[in-house]
């Protein structure tokens, strides 16, 4: 299948929580573990239209919301996504109606830059760009 985990792939260890490289075609994605239990995923592509390296989506699944996984992974991304690329900046685009997330990257020292609007399949979408200079 597409999500296979290369746990000799891992990035850094924080409280348990570790990012692993997952396969697939587009961007790269990364499984988020909590020991050994994939709690979520990170997916990140070098956006043309930014233009810049962007962190697409951190998503951690509803059951394992709310103890603190999803900011241990973004730590740990960090770590990984500065080793990695020589990159002097990491976007970020968030849900205008998630305050948990935008309290959460801007404790991680990402800074607001603007609101951006759009449609997706029929569907109006509000989001605040953010970015963090690594």
């Amino acid at each position: 299948g597409i999500w296979r985990k290369h746990s000799a792939r891992r990035t850094g260890n924080t409280s348990g929580i570790h990012c692993a490289i997952l396969g697939g075609d587009k961007g790269e994605r990364l499984g988020v573990y909590h020991e050994d239990t994939m709690v979520g995923f990170i997916l990140y592509d070098f956006d043309d239209t930014i233009p810049g390296w962007s962190m697409s989506r951190v998503m951690i699944g509803r059951q394992y919301q709310g103890k603190g996984y999803g900011k241990q992974a973004v730590v740990a991304f960090l770590d990984y996504f500065k080793k990695k690329h020589n990159a002097d900046r990491l976007y970020i685009s968030v849900s205008l109606d998630n305050a948990i997330a935008r309290r959460m990257y801007y404790d991680l020292s990402f800074e607001e830059i603007k609101e951006v609007a759009y449609s997706f399949s029929g569907r109006q979408f509000r989001e605040m760009q953010m970015v963090k200079t690594l």
